[in-house]
């Protein structure tokens, strides 16, 4: 007959063996606790990889801005990518986006990211170059085809465009609409708005009133119809502004083309 108060007949009492027990397995989980522990850590800071990041995202976003242009020809999608702020286009190759040899530009962007001191608090920036190809052609596939090694010439050198400001519709609505029917008079009030160097002015008269165009880029156009029932001003669409379409002028404001967007 065993012991009263012990395993197996001559072993620790009972209650020191569950003790023992209960302290392996406590020692087990908390081992594993902590390897799980280190399992989580997130991987250390990395201000290049973030710049590189940043970088990818200005890409995209450069060729989404360049697709919304509408254009077709080598020369427009070099015109379009040099007028993105922060853009340099390194090379163009091709002809036309439906041509055998599609439209491919290489760009050059930069990505930002907070470099990190001792403290993890962030102590300046990283500025990370990178070039990447992307192609407009049949494939209706992703413009950005991945990043590629910088070309070792310049950029492109393609002058800016002047860009009319964002509240120039309602700066020649309130000019226009406190101006009476009468070329001279329009174009007295066109003159006088302030606007930046280089954006081109065009008013003429026709049967219905007075026609103004005001024109910044090759897609940056504002037109107004000032006739004796009133103001209208509107913002044409990109496809109406290609060449050998309706352009920014005067003259188109007045034709039923311009006036109402394609379907």
């Amino acid at each position: 007959m065993q012991p009263r108060g012990t395993v197996g007949g001559r072993g620790a009492p009972a209650w020191a063996m569950v003790c023992r027990v209960s302290m392996v397995t406590a020692l087990v989980c908390t081992a594993l606790a902590g390897c799980g522990h280190f399992a989580a850590e997130q991987p250390a800071y990395d201000a290049t990889a973030q710049g590189r990041a940043d970088a990818d995202q200005h890409a995209r976003e450069a060729a989404d801005q360049i697709e919304r242009h509408s254009v077709y020809r080598a020369p427009d999608y070099l015109h379009a990518a040099s007028q993105i702020k922060g853009v340099d286009v390194m090379s163009v190759h091709g002809t036309y986006r439906n041509a055998d040899d599609g439209v491919t530009l290489v760009i050059r962007v930069h990505g930002r990211a907070p470099k990190m001191g001792r403290d993890k608090h962030a102590d300046g920036w990283v500025d990370v170059p990178v070039c990447y190809r992307l192609v407009w052609n049949r494939d209706p596939g992703q413009t950005v085809r991945g990043s590629v090694a910088c070309p070792g010439n310049a950029p492109i050198n393609t002058p800016v465009d002047p860009a009319l400001p964002g509240d120039t519709d309602q700066t020649l609505q309130t000019a226009l609409a406190s101006t009476p029917v009468d070329e001279a008079k329009v174009r007295a009030a066109v003159a006088a708005l302030t606007l930046p160097s280089g954006i081109v002015r065009d008013v003429t008269a026709y049967s219905g009133g007075v026609a103004v165009a005001l024109h910044g880029g090759r897609y940056d156009c504002v037109m107004a119809l000032r006739t004796p029932t009133g103001v209208r001003v509107w913002r044409p669409q990109s496809v109406q502004l290609e060449p050998g379409e309706g352009g920014c002028a005067a003259q188109q404001a007045t034709s039923e083309y311009m006036q109402h967007p394609p379907h």
